[in-house]
């Protein structure tokens, strides 16, 4: 079973569209969800350094079809494989996604400081 590994900060559907050439408008003909949260601080502070989604053969077929995914794969933000990925190898060779949140590791490396937060309660 193929599987997809996301350094996505969000989960991204990814749409195959067909002509409806009776009304001349494109409607649905498949979606393929792909779970993000790469790098992301939840209420119990874990951070995955990668997500992986099994998907089947076809809805491989219509994420390497989609020009989205394609996209991600060339900034090196997914990667898809015919087998169960070893992820902490994985994970190190991909690309961070840009418009996850800033950690305070992030400012330290740039000699910054972080700035004060507050931890609300829920």
């Amino acid at each position: 079973m193929p599987y997809v590994l996301s350094k996505l900060a969000n989960t991204q559907i990814y749409t195959q569209y067909a002509k409806d050439v009776t009304n001349n408008i494109n409607i649905v003909k498949a979606q393929v969800t792909i779970k993000g949260g790469a790098d992301i601080t939840d209420k119990n502070l874990i951070t995955p350094d990668g997500v992986v989604t099994n998907v089947t053969r076809d809805q491989l077929e219509i994420l390497k079809a989609n020009r989205d995914f394609q996209k991600h794969l060339e900034t090196g933000c997914v990667k898809y494989f015919e087998f169960e990925p070893k992820i902490d190898k994985e994970v190190d060779k991909m690309e961070k996604d840009n418009s996850k949140p800033l950690t305070p590791d992030d400012y330290k490396k740039k000699g910054k400081k972080a700035p004060k937060t507050e931890l609300i309660e829920e």
